[in-house]
């Protein structure tokens, strides 16, 4: 498995607005086997949600991306995703494992180092891991820092750090122990998204 390092995660508002798979192909163009786009899409209709993955897919075979489906298995498993991603309302690791055998990569999104460890066992891939810093995605909840990815760090899997993640935090997470980030602001938020996520991949490959 070559995970990639950063993860961006695309809500349903990002994936309404205009231009985004043509943004998005650039993004993939530009960052090739470093990106994985992450779909999230919770109001989404399931058969434009597997639309827009199929097109995400197509580019992410041309690069050498990853795809990833937030727990729709049944869009991942339709779309040939590289992943799936699932957390606490989710189904279970192991029934999904049961589910896809070695044809999905399973990541899992937990907050704390029993989760994690929990996670490893029932056969994740990799750990999604937040909120590492404050962020107006999720009010009101606590944020870790750098102690929350270098303890789930211990659990032995790679770690994508997520939660208020921006170019400057990077050196900082990865010091902590994370493979890679997952963002959301960081990249849709911007005037252009493919420069932001160019720059993210740069730093996080120590490319300048």
């Amino acid at each position: 498995m070559t995970l990639p390092r950063l993860h961006a995660v695309v809500t349903d508002a990002v994936a309404r607005s205009a231009g985004f798979l043509d943004r998005c192909a650039e993004m993939q163009e530009r960052c090739g086997a470093e990106l994985a786009v992450h779909l999230r899409l919770r109001d989404t209709p399931v058969r434009r949600q597997l639309e827009l993955a199929e097109c995400l897919e197509q580019g992410a075979m041309e690069t050498d991306g990853w795809l990833v489906i937030n727990r729709r298995v049944d869009v991942a498993l339709a779309c040939g995703a590289d992943a799936v991603q699932l957390g606490l309302g989710s189904l279970p690791i192991m029934a999904v494992r049961a589910m896809v055998g070695d044809s999905l990569t399973i990541g899992a999104s937990v907050h704390d180092l029993p989760t994690a460890d929990a996670c490893r066992q029932d056969g994740a891939d990799y750990l999604v891991v937040g909120s590492v810093f404050s962020t107006p995605t999720h009010p009101g909840v606590e944020a870790g820092g750098h102690a929350l990815i270098s303890g789930v760090a211990d659990a032995g899997l790679p770690v994508i750090a997520i939660g208020g993640i921006d170019r400057p935090e990077v050196a900082g997470v990865l010091k902590a122990g994370a493979h890679g980030v997952a963002v959301i602001r960081a990249i849709w938020g911007t005037p252009y998204p493919p420069d932001a996520a160019e720059g993210i991949c740069a730093a996080l490959t120590n490319r300048h």
